[in-house]
C-alpha cells in the first residue's frame, strides 16, 4: 500500500514533538524531516520502518527519506519522522564503493585449470592470474600483484636500493609485456621493519609500489583480493603460485607459469630449515610473518625471478593474496620448501599505507 504525504515544516514538526515529549524522550535533529497531515489519518505505521519516502522530479523518483519513527500512527497533530537521505549521500557512496572494491577482485574471467604439475609448472593462458605483475629491476626481474588501481604488492627484497623499477601487466607472455608501455612508478614503500643488510634477514619482506596513474581494469588486468579478517591458512590447503622465473631447464620462462602447492606445517618447515643450518650456518630464519608451501618430494616451487610474486588461495570462487614469494633453499629440492611472506599479518599496514600516501 502507499499514501501521498506532504513534507512538514521543520519548526511545526519540532513543536508537535515538544508537546509530546512527556510521552517519550525524543528529539528532531537536522538529519530528520517530517511528513504527514495535521488532521492525521495518513501515516506510516508498525512494519513500515526502513521503508522509502520518495519525491518526484520530472519523470524520476528519488529517495528523500527512510521511515524512522513517530508517535503512534496517523494521530492528529503528529507526524511521521524520516531519516533525511540527502545528508548521508557521501557516506552511502563511500560505503558502496568500499564494498564493490571488496567484491570486484580475485575473479578471473578465464578459469584456472587444475594441473598436477614456474618450476614444474604449467603455462598460464591469457586472462588467468590477471593480477600478475612482471617487475624489471636492475640486474634481473621479480614478480608482484595488483591490489588496487594504483597499487602493487611485492617483496621488499627486490626493491631496496633499486631505483630503476619498471612494472608490466596485462599479458602472460614476456615479449608482449615488454612491448607494452611500462607502468609509471610514483613511489616505493618497503615495510619499515625490513632490514636485510646481511642478506639473511627476510622478516617483513613486503613492499608496496604506488603507480602514477590508475589502471583500467578489464579481463586482462584485475586486482587480487586481500585476505579477510581471520583468513584460514590451514596445513595441506592448496594454493596457486605464479611467476616468470626459472623453469626446469634453468632458463627464464617466456610465459607466465603456475603450479599448485600445499601449505606446509610451520614446525615441519622450521625443522627442514634447521637441518640445512647444521651444514650451512648462514641460513635465514623462519619467522611468524612467514609461511611455507611445497611438496616434500620437491619438484614444484618458485625459483629465481619469481620473488615478489603471488601465492593465492581460493575461497567461495574468489582468489585472495595469501603470500608473497620471499626466499627458499634451492628450487624445488626434496625436503625443502618455498617461504612466503604471510600477507594476512600485514593487512593493516597495507591499508594504512594506501590510505595515507
Amino acid at each position: 500500500m502507499y499514501v501521498p504525504l506532504p513534507v512538514v515544516n521543520q519548526t511545526i514538526c519540532r513543536k508537535s514533538i515538544d508537546i509530546a515529549k512527556k510521552e517519550a524522550n525524543l528529539s528532531l535533529t537536522d538529519n530528520m524531516f517530517c511528513a504527514g497531515k495535521s488532521e492525521g489519518g495518513n501515516d506510516s505505521c508498525t512494519g513500515d520502518s526502513g521503508g522509502a519516502y520518495v519525491l518526484k522530479k520530472g519523470d524520476y523518483f528519488w529517495a528523500a527519506g527512510i521511515v524512522s519513527w513517530g508517535f503512534n500512527c496517523g494521530e492528529p497533530g503528529k507526524y511521521g519522522v524520516y531519516t533525511r537521505v540527502a545528508n548521508y549521500v557521501d557516506w552511502i557512496k563511500k560505503t558502496i564503493e568500499e564494498e564493490e572494491q571488496k567484491t570486484n577482485c580475485g575473479r578471473p574471467m578465464v578459469s584456472i585449470e587444475i594441473h598436477q604439475r614456474i618450476l614444474g609448472g604449467e603455462v598460464a593462458p591469457n586472462g588467468t592470474f590477471p593480477w600478475q605483475i612482471l617487475l624489471s629491476v636492475e640486474g634481473g626481474q621479480a614478480g608482484g600483484m595488483v591490489i588496487g588501481d594504483r597499487w602493487i604488492l611485492t617483496a621488499a627484497h627486490g626493491l631496496v636500493h633499486q631505483h630503476n623499477n619498471q612494472a608490466y601487466v596485462g599479458y602472460n607472455n614476456v615479449k608482449n609485456l615488454l612491448r607494452s608501455p611500462p607502468l609509471k612508478v610514483a613511489s616505493l614503500h618497503p615495510h619499515p621493519g625490513y632490514n636485510n643488510t646481511d642478506g639473511l634477514s627476510f622478516n617483513h619482506d613486503i613492499a608496496l609500489i604506488k603507480l602514477q596513474h590508475p589502471l583500467t581494469f578489464n579481463s586482462s588486468i584485475m586486482r587480487v583480493c586481500l585476505p579477510a579478517k581471520g583468513a584460514e591458512y590451514s596445513t595441506g590447503r592448496v594454493g596457486w603460485v605464479s611467476g616468470f622465473g626459472l623453469k626446469d631447464d634453468d632458463e627464464m620462462s617466456s610465459n607466465l607459469r603456475y603450479v599448485r602447492i600445499p601449505l606446509v606445517d610451520q614446525v615441519k618447515c622450521r625443522s627442514s630449515i634447521d637441518e640445512v643450518r647444521k651444514k650451512k650456518r648462514e641460513t635465514p630464519d623462519l619467522t611468524d610473518g612467514m609461511f611455507c608451501a611445497g611438496l616434500p618430494e620437491g619438484g614444484k616451487d618458485t625459483c629465481a625471478g619469481d620473488g615478489g610474486g603471488p601465492y593465492v588461495l581460493k575461497y567461495g570462487g574468489v582468489f585472495w593474496a595469501a603470500g608473497i614469494a620471499s626466499w627458499g633453499i634451492g628450487c624445488g629440492e626434496p625436503g625443502q620448501y618455498g617461504v612466503y611472506t604471510h600477507v594476512a599479518k600485514y593487512v593493516e599496514w597495507i591499508k594504512k599505507t594506501m590510505e595515507e600516501i
